[in-house]
């Protein structure tokens, strides 16, 4: 059986030209270099982290619920008195009210970027 001819093929990220690697039939997107691999998987994780952004968020606060100890978590809000708190209403509650709160201030913030400044 002849074998098929291989094409040079430009790199998806530092435009070299380079022949494909015949075992991966024609997947390879990079030229193989360390960096040029890095690149890539960091732009494609970027890609489907934007497009998955809700089961992200989702398996993040499941993580966070299913590690939740009955240890106090200082590191939440070191000026309130967590304790306090948690005492009251419960860890997993409490967990879930600091990320609806994380959640909020992340939103306000990009919205108070996204305004152009008044000139003076």
């Amino acid at each position: 059986m002849p074998r098929a001819k291989s094409r040079k093929h430009p790199c998806r990220i530092c435009r070299k030209w380079f022949l494909q690697d015949p075992r991966l039939s024609g997947r390879q997107k990079t030229c193989g270099s360390p960096e040029c691999k890095q690149a890539w998987h960091k732009k494609k994780c970027a890609q489907w982290n934007r497009k998955n952004v809700i089961s992200f968020r989702e398996n993040y606060l499941q993580q966070k619920l299913n590690s939740a100890t009955d240890s106090t978590p200082e590191a939440f809000m070191p000026d309130i008195p967590v304790r306090f708190i948690i005492d009251w209403i419960g860890l997993k509650q409490f967990i879930i009210i600091d990320y609806l709160a994380g959640y909020v201030l992340r939103r306000a913030q990009s919205v108070r970027l996204s305004i152009p400044a008044k000139p003076p």
